[in-house]
């Protein structure tokens, strides 16, 4: 069973992200997240995990880096995870299009200063949160073109 999720970060554009697929609960995803962020920093993390288009990532686990679903669909990206190839929307999605998502469960920010917030999208309190943060108009943000 897959727990789905958003991952992304604060841009210019909004709280952008893309689908991940597998291990979403925060236990897993958090340290994941944080440890790519640490090694990286919050931009290029950020950056790469954007780069991955047509339906975004399978799983992101930087020690998991086999590929199950065959070269046509999927490609490993080092120290990040297995990303698709073959299906989904182009552009990012936008962390206000996926809050009412009864499909995707939990929602990951990277923060400008480098931090992970943590939105779990099926309580109402998660929903609240994660609404308050879908603009951030007024709050610093990565520089992602």
């Amino acid at each position: 069973m897959s727990t789905r999720s958003f991952t992304g970060g604060v841009t210019e554009r909004g709280v952008l992200g893309r689908y991940v697929h597998f291990d979403g609960y925060p236990e897993r995803r958090m340290p994941v997240l944080r440890a790519i962020v640490a090694r990286d920093g919050a931009v290029a993390a950020l950056r790469t995990i954007l780069a991955a288009q047509w339906g975004g990532w399978s799983y992101l686990d930087p020690d998991r880096q086999e590929n199950s679903l065959g070269e046509d669909r999927a490609e490993v990206v080092p120290g990040y995870g297995l990303r698709y190839r073959d299906t989904g929307p182009e552009e990012p999605l936008t962390l206000a299009e996926v809050i009412e998502d009864p499909f995707i469960e939990h929602a990951y920010v990277i923060t400008p200063v480098g931090g992970v917030l943590h939105f779990d999208l099926m309580s109402d309190e998660g929903q609240a949160s994660a609404r308050a943060y879908a603009d951030p108009g007024w709050r610093e943000v990565l520089d992602i073109k």
